[in-house]
């Protein structure tokens, strides 16, 4: 019993340095020339939101918590990249995406800075926007 605990404890700490490599590795690969960033205005930070219809989260969280971010920094402030995976599957592989809504911040030079999985807070874009130095 003892050492099923201490395999647990060894292994919680590991899970989370994987997890935490696995989003850098996936942060890094993005590449700069990507056809996506042709919709990015250089100077203003940005999220990129990878969605699609029938993403009931995306509909009903997501969205709606970009709206607010959007609201509270104003349109001239941050930019929201919004991407259909349906109808672009190729981004989303280039991207890494493996579940929805996946948003990723961006830099005012257009650098993939953080990554968030599943449904994210307005407060927690916000914040990120903030430790990049953007908002």
């Amino acid at each position: 019993m003892i050492e099923r605990i201490i395999i647990l404890v060894a292994l919680f700490p590991l899970s989370i340095v994987a997890y935490r490599a696995f989003n850098l590795w996936k942060l890094r690969r993005i590449n700069e020339s990507d056809q996506l960033f042709t919709h990015f205005a250089p100077g203003k930070p940005g999220v990129v939101l990878f969605t699609a219809e029938y993403c009931y989260p995306c509909m009903t969280q997501q969205k709606p918590a970009l709206r607010r971010l959007v609201e509270q920094l104003g349109d001239k402030s941050v930019q929201v990249i919004e991407v259909d995976v349906e109808k672009n599957p190729e981004v989303a592989q280039r991207w890494g995406i493996l579940s929805l809504p996946t948003t990723f911040i961006l830099d005012r030079d257009g650098k993939p800075r953080d990554i968030n999985h599943g449904v994210t807070s307005t407060e927690k874009l916000k914040r990120q926007l903030e430790q990049v130095g953007q908002a």
